[in-house]
């Protein structure tokens, strides 16, 4: 049996009866605890030998996880994030490392450099065509006009409203029509309700590599 670095044999004798199974542990129970160590070491009345091996396992150069670096990958990690970051300061709805933005760019670029400073690996990339024509959205607003608490003259405006991907684009007074919510969209949640004509609101949350 193995445990990390390091290596435990034993041998055990089982008790064949239950007076021989108290005696055996009677007979250690109030022993000096140099005693007990040396009667644990020698079998004794325990009836079990236990062997220790401890090797270091700094000198096990075949472990192929030894280099790996915590800090260097969230080294990584935040320069990453300070791309994204980067997009959302400079003003992008949509901010992070979107396919087909110059921030894809950088973080290819990014990952380039890294895996070339190795100097042993061959580093290319491939180019293709993204699936569909790049939607990037300028501004996303929504606002209640008029509701128990809010009318045209003190609307309540969302703080993080976004359009679905894709969407199409209003003009520059936007559309005005009635609010549906529908909480998180589900089937049972849309279930008799008519969307007809209506802004739909509901509840959305990001997630890693999408919307």
């Amino acid at each position: 049996m193995s445990d990390d670095d390091q290596k435990y044999s034993a041998i055990q004798k089982m008790a064949t009866s239950p007076r021989e199974l108290i005696d055996i542990f009677s007979d250690i129970s109030f022993l000096p605890a140099d005693e007990y160590h040396r009667k644990i070491r020698s079998g004794g009345s325990v009836r079990a030998s236990l062997r220790l091996d401890r090797k270091d396992a700094s000198q096990d150069k075949s472990d192929p996880t030894s280099d790996i670096s915590a800090e260097e990958i969230q080294e990584c990690v935040d320069d990453l994030v300070a791309i994204s970051q980067r997009a959302r300061d400079d003003g992008e709805i949509l901010w992070g490392r979107i396919q087909g933005t110059q921030y894809e760019r950088e973080t290819l670029d990014y990952f380039e450099g890294k895996l070339g400073s190795f100097g042993s690996l061959e580093v290319r990339h491939d180019e293709f065509p993204v699936r569909y024509p790049q939607w990037r959205p300028t501004s996303n607003s929504l606002e209640v006009l008029s509701s128990a608490h809010h009318d045209e003259s003190n609307p309540f405006t969302f703080a993080d409203a976004l359009t679905p991907f894709p969407s199409a684009e209003t003009d520059e007074h936007g559309n005005v029509a009635e609010v549906i919510y529908v909480g998180n969209g589900s089937a049972s949640e849309l279930n008799g309700k008519n969307l007809s004509g209506k802004v739909v609101l509901l509840r959305s949350a990001s997630m890693g590599g999408g919307l």
